[in-house]
């Protein structure tokens, strides 16, 4: 009979004792009737799996009751004995009948790890093991970590698939499962691991491991470590944002930034623990101010790449100041534009250009196919290296102005222009090359329109992009893959109306600045106003671009955020965009939400450019949900024919220029009117009445907001 390991075991001598066929029985005595038992080849008699069942509980191992049935308990009861380390030899003598359970009640997948694990040395086993706890409990998952990770899993029988260093479903979904044979893990995990594996849909299971280990604990340090929620840097309130959502308290989003919601979360945190309310926890006079709905609303965004941290309700809007932000200022960024790294680091080795779009626009596999920007009927294409890094070369338009060349990006932009105001945002004192073109941007009436594509950026510098949500519905379809995409054909749309078009970053390529997050959200911005300034042009219209994903299945929709909280807007040009984009797009028949948030994005460009002219709006959309089975074959379906999405959202955008621009000038600029109709303003005008009819038979919106609304700064 086997034996090995019998003496090391201890046994549950209260579950010993509550077992339904013995009292007391000693660990020999249980240990020998299950190696006998579990190598039978013979059929198992119902005898024969009640014994089994008693001696598994008497071990203190749930295995369901003891009526002699085979079930997924009983199932689940003996991988959870065969997991044991002192029992993985015996797997390589499991009989026929135990296998045969095991494969059909839900265990077939660790019997096979299990069956990995037993055909390797005492010596490989444990190293791998060692290394595995090492790497989740104390190394940030840069690239060449999470490869070594990935092998190390792979050797011990949990599939990530190809050793590849990016983290797809099947990495994530290894990690978690070693997770449940080492719960422990949860309590020392990198908060930027959980918040990769919750992105991957594994919410329940990381709260569930977190609520079994006294997650609280952790919880309590971090608090301490950070004192005055007030006064901590935005790392410190990202990290603790993301332990309250594995702790089961809701923080709302998860952006570094102290709002109410968070500040609730703490209170119900302190209330459970029975702590002392400090000064960060709100008074119960606030709390009234947040609705069930809104709490769902924030819930919603706590496993997106967040950018906001409050979310409410959309009723009685009206226009306030803006207030500094509480948490820290990022630091001043210094960035060789050439180069693309910071100053004073080592040189890093260059990446291939395939390797960051296939990092950019997926997991696995890229599914969206880059095209350079339209070229202008009549013009030569031409491509211009306007920096020493290869991935920043731009596909360009030339145009011949007599004394000198132009370069654009294809949509009316110039390329120095461009560079000009990435070099005043990064700082690098180096000019670009070229001389800025005579015919400006001034002379065009409708606004800059400068589009972010979300995500795609390099936070922490580690080389690893950030590829946004990723679908649980759709394998292999992510948020950069979707935006960029939409990017892309809503500037051919915008740039045929004749709008001048620029993004923060080009879709199919990261961002060229990168650094933390905070970095990465303020730049984009800035860049905007950059932008804006050295083409002189006539306002700018900010959009934000992204996608959605929840753990609810059932929440879909697009929703479109402009900066503020509590149902106030700090910039009524930037509501009045939303209300427009609201009324023209949507996904599927559900009509596009406004709401108001606290996104860093938003919250950066309001704080430069919001209200610097009648003109200047910012607004981030989000398309729809990933996690919805219906919006996720909806973007599935978009990647491959974007353009009647991104009609849609432009001639929202022509609404809000008519309304801003073209009607209040176009008795005094006559000659536009002939561009205005060629380039569908006309069909924009007509629309604004169907635009208030559906706000107003909306239930989920206000009637629409024009610009008298917001002669009054602080509201009516």
């Amino acid at each position: 009979m086997y034996t090995k390991g019998i003496e090391d075991i201890n046994i549950d001598k209260g579950a010993a004792a509550d077992a339904s066929d013995t009292s007391l029985r000693s660990k020999e005595a249980l240990y020998g009737v299950l190696y006998d038992k579990l190598s039978h080849n013979s059929p198992l008699t119902r005898d024969d799996l009640k014994e089994i069942q008693s001696s598994l509980r008497a071990l203190g191992i749930d295995a369901g009751p003891v009526d002699g049935y085979a079930g997924k308990r009983t199932a689940a009861g003996i991988a959870e004995f065969l997991k044991i380390d002192e029992n993985i030899d015996f797997v390589q003598q499991i009989g026929k009948q135990a296998r045969h359970i095991l494969n059909e009640f839900g265990q077939k997948e660790t019997l096979k790890r299990l069956d990995t694990q037993a055909a390797l040395s005492d010596e490989v086993r444990n190293i791998s093991k060692l290394a595995i706890d090492y790497s989740l409990s104390n190394k940030e998952l840069t690239k060449d970590n999470l490869s070594a990770l990935q092998d190390d899993l792979n050797e011990i029988g949990y599939n990530c698939g190809k050793a590849d260093g990016i983290m797809g479903p099947k990495t994530a979904g290894a990690i978690v499962s070693y997770m449940k044979d080492h719960p422990d893990l949860v309590m020392q995990m990198p908060v930027d691991t959980m918040r990769e594996l919750m992105k991957h849909g594994y919410s329940k299971e990381i709260k569930a491991l977190a609520e079994n280990n006294n997650f609280d604990e952790r919880i309590a340090q971090k608090l301490a470590e950070i004192g005055d929620v007030d006064r901590a840097d935005y790392s410190q309130i990202y990290e603790l944002q993301t332990m309250l959502a594995v702790g089961g308290y809701n923080p709302g989003g998860i952006d570094g930034v102290v709002g109410s919601l968070t500040k609730r979360a703490i209170s119900r945190y302190s209330e459970k623990n029975n702590i002392e309310p400090a000064n960060h926890v709100v008074t119960d006079g606030y709390k009234d101010q947040i609705s069930h709905d809104d709490i769902e609303e924030a819930l919603a965004k706590s496993v997106h790449e967040a950018e906001h941290t409050d979310i409410k309700s959309d009723t009685n809007r009206q226009t306030v100041e803006t207030k500094p932000p509480l948490s820290a200022q990022p630091s001043q960024i210094a960035i060789n534009i050439d180069s693309g790294e910071d100053k004073g680091q080592a040189e890093k080795p260059e990446e291939k250009a395939e390797d960051v779009i296939q990092a950019a626009h997926g997991i696995e596999n890229p599914s969206v196919e880059i095209h350079p920007p339209p070229k202008p009927e009549g013009v030569a294409d031409n491509t211009v290296d306007t920096s020493s890094n290869e991935a920043h070369t731009i596909a360009a338009s030339t145009t011949n102005t007599g004394s000198s060349m132009e370069y654009t990006n294809g949509y009316g932009v110039s390329l120095v222009a461009i560079e000009r105001a990435w070099a005043n945002v990064t700082g690098d004192e180096k000019m670009p090359r070229g001389t800025m073109p005579e015919d400006s941007a001034s002379s065009n009436p409708r606004p800059l329109v400068v589009i972010d594509p979300g995500h795609g950026c390099d936070i922490g510098s580690n080389g690893k992009i950030d590829p946004g949500s990723v679908s649980s519905q759709v394998k292999g379809l992510t948020e950069v893959a979707v935006v960029d995409k939409v990017s892309t054909s809503l500037a051919d749309k915008l740039h045929a109306m004749g709008y001048q078009v620029a993004f923060t970053r080009n879709p199919g390529e990261p961002l060229r600045v990168s650094g933390s997050h905070d970095k990465t959200l303020r730049v984009r911005p800035e860049f905007a106003e950059s932008l804006a300034k050295e083409m002189g042009a006539n306002g700018v219209i900010f959009l934000s671009i992204h996608t959605n994903s929840v753990e609810d299945k059932h929440a879909h929709g697009a929703r479109v955020y402009a900066q503020g909280s509590n149902g106030r807007v700090i910039n009524g040009n930037s509501d009045l965009l939303a209300d427009n984009i609201s009324a023209s797009y949507r996904m599927g028949n559900k009509s596009t939400k406004i709401r108001q948030a606290d996104y860093g994005v938003l919250r950066n460009f309001e704080k430069d450019l919001g209200r610097a002219n009648e003109v200047n709006a910012g607004v981030l959309l989000e398309l729809g949900f990933l996690s919805s089975p219906k919006d996720a074959k909806a973007m599935k379906d978009m990647m491959q024919s974007p353009d009647a999405y991104a009609e849609n959202i432009a001639r929202g955008i022509e609404r809000y220029s008519i309304t801003q621009v073209a009607a209040l000038r176009m008795q005094q600029q006559p000659e536009n009117n002939q561009m205005l109709a060629s380039s569908g303003a006309a069909k924009a005008m007509a629309d604004l009445q169907e635009a208030a009819q559906l706000q107003q038979s909306d239930g989920d919106k206000d009637p629409q907001i024009t610009p008298a609304s917001f002669d009054n700064p602080m509201g009516p």
